[in-house]
């Protein structure tokens, strides 16, 4: 049989900067060779990479060009599979290939299918069969039962039975031994293009823990695995010899569970010159651990701290001993391992003493010297399968907004659609708290303009907040709450503004902030694969010039290189006065493409005079030349007009660039 697996459609704010939005799905890989194994022919259907490459919109078009699409490879199967936080796209696509191809099966997987199957099949009648937990034992039997539709000998199935009824059978077994699994198919994804720099190899499944607010132990159960160390290098030798990677995440929550197989491991990859990254506890390293992983290539590792009050710890049943936490970061910077460190707010029984503990916490850890940590602040999601969601899932409440992962409403439908099936959609949703769901908004949304800043600029933004970020926070946020804003989501243009009006539109800080976020922005879009956009040439005064993503216009701002130099290796708890007292110019920011560029995603500074400030800012939106001319004359400024020259000489520079 044809099967065609569609991945997730993951949003994480932007696919124009992303780029691990564009990683392969290793549960799809590995599904794909066990049907390969059973005699079936898959592809692997990536709409991330068709939305990056152009070919879809992320617009109300979406869903029925991604089911064409999908008829387009001439399946006679469809699989998808499902986050929660995607799944209102999941159904929209399901529904209209079953619309337009009825006798096309479709199969469901993934953990958000795993733990509410039930209610999904009886609820969409789009999905034929839903295949619990680990599928790779039972993909093979149920491609093969299709046609008969009999399914009841098959292990770990939820599926509909030919009078209408929705029958699950009994689960079978945990994969014990990860070895036995075929290698992932990785061919089905086009790495030659997508231009990852790293990449992913599934190292283990499995979690020992009971945290409330997770559900990665329902789907992939409580008894902790990993693959073998020949196996897990085996892997990587694969691919570096097929596609030259040398950089692998290994993904697995928590990697260092078991010291003796990562030990085995570490022994096995020391010589080979690679480097990887995992994710782990604070509680289940130490320094000789650490050591070890260090000299075997080990260069990031992921802690999940998820709160920094000890009353929450225990709560969550994360039971973490914070106090671990800082001495591990700090090991692990010595050792030169960078860490991310990760939190939640938005519990249900989260006080503000707790959020503000975890806030002060995330920031110190983040601004910490050398700066080589980064702290991440997520609200939380209501996730099925979860104490939390088994205690509070009547309370739970829709406002609309959508989080930093959660998929967009793009059609009319969506909402009424999450709304009306608020148990399966509970993503979307919320608990209510202590703590106002505005300020959690505002809190989460407002970290994630912050932590760009980097480690010395942030810690010398909350200089005049004694250093703690809940106390930045709770001024911006009283600030923006004193506006009645119709939303509560802040992002940078509400930060500068708050700045603005806490210091002055002139203060040094606030120069430093609008730099420090154009680097951010430069820095990542020069970073990311390049889309397969034909470069354009054909300028005339008839099309519309824009600043690209890789330029930035900054007017009347100090000179903040010397200042962020400064910073470096500053370490004072004041402002530096002889910054502050300095001259304001117009800086202009131009990113250098890595192949331009002896140094790769380099962005250059110039100091620009008024005139061109002035001419330039007139293209922050799409304009024509002669659209540029018209609103001098009718601005009556003064000024002379652009000569057209100099206009394509400035896109010659990448200064201007057409509008896409």
């Amino acid at each position: 049989m044809r099967l065609t697996l569609v991945d997730n459609l993951l949003y994480e704010r932007s696919f124009a900067i992303r780029r691990a939005d564009l990683q392969p799905h290793l549960g799809l890989m590995s599904l794909a060779a066990a049907a390969r194994r059973d005699g079936h022919e898959p592809s692997i259907y990536d709409p991330k990479w068709e939305v990056y490459s152009g070919r879809l919109a992320l617009d109300s078009s979406l869903y029925d060009r991604m089911a064409r699409a999908l008829l387009d490879t001439a399946p006679d199967v469809v699989g998808f599979t499902a986050l929660g936080c995607n799944f209102h796209c999941v159904v929209q696509v399901a529904t209209r290939v079953r619309q337009l191809a009825p006798r096309v099966p479709i199969l469901l997987g993934g953990p958000h299918a795993t733990i509410l199957h039930t209610p999904i099949l009886e609820r969409f009648p789009a999905f034929d069969v839903v295949a619990r937990h680990e599928a790779e034992t039972t993909i093979g039997a149920i491609l093969s039962r299709l046609p008969s539709r009999e399914f009841a000998d098959v292990a770990g199935i939820t599926y509909r039975d030919h009078a209408g009824a929705v029958t699950a059978t009994p689960n079978g077994a945990l994969i014990d031994d990860l070895d036995t699994l075929p290698r992932p198919e990785y061919e089905l994804y086009p790495l030659s293009a997508i231009g990852l720099t790293g990449i992913r190899v599934e190292a283990g499944r499995g979690c020992p823990f009971s945290c409330t607010f997770c559900s990665t132990a329902s789907f992939f159960g409580r008894l902790f695995r990993l693959k073998s160390a020949p196996r897990l290098v085996g892997e990587m030798d694969d691919l570096r010899t097929r596609y030259g990677f040398t950089a692998f995440h290994l993904n697995h929550d928590l990697f260092t569970v078991n010291r003796r197989k990562v030990e085995e491991f570490c022994d096995a990859v020391k010589d080979r010159g690679y480097s990887w990254r995992c994710s782990a506890r604070a509680d289940c390293v130490d320094e000789a651990l650490l050591t070890s992983m260090a000299e075997a290539g080990c260069t990031h590792i992921y802690f999940g701290v998820e709160t920094a009050s000890r009353r929450m710890q225990e709560l969550s049943r994360k039971r973490l001993d914070v106090g671990l936490v800082e001495p591990i970061v700090g090991a692990a910077e010595r050792l030169g391992i960078a860490t991310t460190t990760s939190f939640i707010v938005g519990y249900p029984d989260e006080s503000r003493e707790d959020l503000d503990e975890t806030l002060d916490f995330a920031g110190r850890l983040h601004c910490r010297t050398p700066g080589t940590n980064v702290s991440q602040i997520h609200l939380l999601t209501p996730e099925p399968g979860t104490d939390l969601m088994a205690r509070h899932q009547d309370r739970m409440r829709l406002d609309g907004h959508v989080s930093e992962f959660n998929f967009p409403m793009l059609h009319d439908g969506d909402r009424a659609l999450i709304a009306e099936h608020a148990k399966v959609f509970s993503n979307h949703h919320y608990y209510p708290s202590a703590v106002s769901r505005e300020r959690l908004i505002f809190v989460s949304s407002a970290w994630t303009v912050l932590w760009v800043l980097g480690p010395s600029v942030a810690r010398y933004l909350l200089t005049p907040f004694d250093g703690r970020l809940s106390r930045f926070l709770d001024e911006a946020f009283a600030w923006y709450e004193a506006g009645s804003p119709d939303r509560w989501n802040a992002d940078a243009r509400d930060l500068t503004a708050f700045l603005a009006g806490r210091f002055g539109a002139r203060h040094h800080l606030v120069s430093l902030f609008r730099y420090a976020q154009a680097m951010d922005r430069i820095s990542r879009v020069l970073k990311a694969p390049r889309r397969p956009d034909a470069a354009r040439d054909d300028y005339g005064p008839d099309v519309p010039l824009t600043l690209p993503d890789t330029v930035g216009l900054l007017p009347a701002a100090h000179d903040c290189a010397e200042l962020v130099e400064k910073l470096r290796t500053y370490t004072g708890d004041r402002m530096l006065p002889e910054i502050a007292a300095g001259p304001c110019q117009n800086l202009l920011l131009v990113g250098v493409p890595p192949e331009d560029s002896c140094s790769p995603g380099t962005v250059a500074t110039y100091v620009v005079d008024e005139p061109t400030a002035a001419l330039l800012a007139r293209f922050e939106r799409p304009t024509t030349y002669w659209e540029c001319c018209d609103g001098i004359l009718d601005g009556d400024e003064g000024s002379p007009l652009p000569d057209w020259a100099e206009l394509t000489s400035l896109c010659r520079m990448g200064v201007l660039d057409a509008a896409s």
